[in-house]
């Protein structure tokens, strides 16, 4: 199971203005299954991919680690 909680991403454009691509989105992957990530374009998808890979990573490196 993969579950994520409250995933934020925030870009910043200037010092003063600052854009929510993806704000508190949460969910649970069961081991096996496929899942769809649907939206409009603009919507944050390729940014709630990319958030999860990265994620991915660091997950297994403190796995290897420990």
């Amino acid at each position: 199971m993969f579950k994520v909680e409250n995933i934020v991403k925030v870009y910043s454009r200037s010092k003063f203005v600052k854009t929510k691509a993806i704000n508190g989105i949460s969910f649970t992957l069961e081991e096996r299954g496929l899942t769809f990530i649907l939206g409009k374009s603009g919507s944050g998808k390729s940014t709630l991919l990319n958030l999860l890979s990265t994620l991915y990573i660091f997950i297994l490196i403190i796995m290897v680690i420990s």
